[in-house]
């Protein structure tokens, strides 16, 4: 979704991708709070995605293609871009607590968060992450 939002692909929307922030949170917390989840090996919408509820399942999920910077399927890995898209859904709603961390683009984004999540308690710590983005 973030490419498509790069690539101006989405209607309505005329910010950038310096404009977004991700939300990190571990799977173990959600779980801990007994958030009803799937998580997928890969893009959500595609027909050849699993989809799993048990944490046990983890090793489904391709973690050296997600580390990877590439996005490209090559001709030796043609699935390689569906498994990098794996993601955790949770049903309905993330209690705030959870967030751990907020990713942006850049210092002025990290600025801009950190001043947005000051207060008591003090929000989830914000990190510049460039490599999260296009």
């Amino acid at each position: 979704m973030l490419f498509v939002l790069h690539k101006g692909g989405v209607p309505g929307f005329t910010g950038n991708q310096r404009s977004l922030a991700h939300l990190a949170l571990r799977l173990e917390a959600v779980a801990a709070e007994s958030l009803p989840f799937v998580f997928t090996d890969g893009h959500a919408a595609m027909s050849l995605t699993s989809f799993f509820s048990d944490r046990g399942s983890l090793d489904r999920v391709d973690w050296k293609v997600i580390e990877e910077t590439s996005w490209a399927n090559t001709p030796s890995d043609p699935d390689r871009k569906r498994r990098k898209q794996a993601e955790l859904l949770v049903h309905r709603f993330v209690p705030w607590r959870l967030v751990e961390r907020v990713g942006v683009y850049d210092s002025d984004a990290a600025r801009q968060s950190r001043e947005l999540l000051a207060g008591d308690p003090p929000g989830p710590d914000v990190q510049i992450r460039p490599h999260w983005y296009y």
